[in-house]
C-alpha cells in the first residue's frame, strides 16, 4: 500500500475517535504540507467520509440522521427558500425549520450555503458548502465558539436564515443560550438581509437572550396560526412577513 492510501486511511482511524480534525494538527502528524492535507480531505470528502470545515474536517458519522420536520416546518421551509437567488450566498444556522430551507434550495442554481449546522451541510447536494469551523456541540448538531465568529467576519452572504426559541413581535426573536446568541449575531453581521423562519407557535414566547428586535430582520416566514395582531406589528416596525400553507406542500 502506498504511503498517501496509508496516510487516507490513518486519517479515516482518527476520524473514528475524533469526529473533528484540523489541516494544521493532521499537516503535523503526517510531516507533509498543509496543502497535502487539504488535498486528503477533498479525496475523503468526495467519498463520503468526510465534511469540510473551515481549517479542518467532520467525520460524517457525526451530522445524524435529522427527523422528519412537521408539514408547518416543511412549508416554512419550502416559502423562505424561495427567497434565495441563483447564485447567490446563503447563510443558515442550525434549527430544525431552518433544515428545511436547505432542502427546498435548488440545487442548480449556482448557490453557495455557508453553514453550522452538519444536518444542513449534509443536504447541500449540487451547491458549494461551507462548514464554518469551531466546537462541536455536545449533541453533534452544530459546531460554535469564537473561531466560528472569526470565520464569519471573513465572510459576506446574501441572506440569513435563522430560527429561534421564542418571539415577541415587541421583544423579538429569542435564543436559550447566549453563547448561540453571539454567533447569530455574528452571523447577521455578515449577512445583507435576515429572514427568520419560526412556527407561530414560538411567538407570545420569551427566552434568556433576546438576539434580534423585529426592526433588525428584513422577513419573518411562518404559518397561518400568526396572530394578526402579531403580524400587524411587525409590519409597522418594517418586517416582511410571509405566511406559509402547509396544504401547499
Amino acid at each position: 500500500m502506498g504511503i498517501h492510501n496509508q496516510r487516507l486511511l490513518d486519517i479515516q482511524e482518527r476520524l473514528q475517535r475524533e469526529p473533528q480534525v484540523t489541516i494544521h494538527e493532521l499537516a503535523s502528524r503526517f510531516a507533509v504540507s498543509t496543502m497535502t492535507i487539504r488535498r486528503d480531505l477533498e479525496k475523503l470528502e468526495a467519498q463520503g467520509v468526510v465534511v469540510r470545515t473551515c481549517g479542518g474536517a467532520l467525520a460524517v458519522r457525526a451530522a445524524g440522521t435529522p427527523e422528519q420536520a412537521s408539514p408547518a416546518k416543511q412549508a416554512i421551509g419550502r416559502l423562505a427558500a424561495s427567497l434565495a437567488q441563483p447564485g447567490q450566498t446563503v447563510l443558515v444556522d442550525a434549527g430544525t425549520t431552518t433544515l428545511e430551507v436547505v432542502r427546498h434550495l435548488p440545487n442548480n442554481a449556482d448557490i453557495t450555503l455557508v453553514t453550522n449546522s452538519l444536518a444542513a451541510a449534509g443536504q447541500g447536494a449540487g451547491m458549494r458548502v461551507l462548514l464554518l469551523g469551531g466546537y462541536l456541540s455536545e449533541d453533534n448538531v452544530r459546531v460554535h465558539g469564537p473561531l466560528t465568529e472569526a470565520c464569519l467576519a471573513q465572510l459576506h452572504a446574501d441572506i440569513l436564515f435563522v430560527g429561534c426559541v421564542g418571539a415577541s413581535s415587541s421583544g423579538g426573536f429569542y435564543m436559550s443560550d447566549l453563547y448561540l446568541t453571539s454567533n447569530v449575531r455574528a452571523m447577521m453581521q455578515a449577512a445583507g438581509r435576515v429572514a427568520v423562519v419560526a412556527e407561530s407557535a414560538k411567538f407570545n414566547q420569551r427566552s434568556l437572550s433576546c438576539y434580534a428586535l423585529p426592526g433588525e430582520v428584513h422577513y419573518v416566514i411562518t404559518d397561518d396560526g400568526l396572530a394578526a395582531a402579531d403580524r400587524d406589528a411587525l409590519e409597522e416596525q418594517g418586517v416582511t412577513v410571509l405566511i406559509a400553507n402547509s396544504l401547499t406542500i
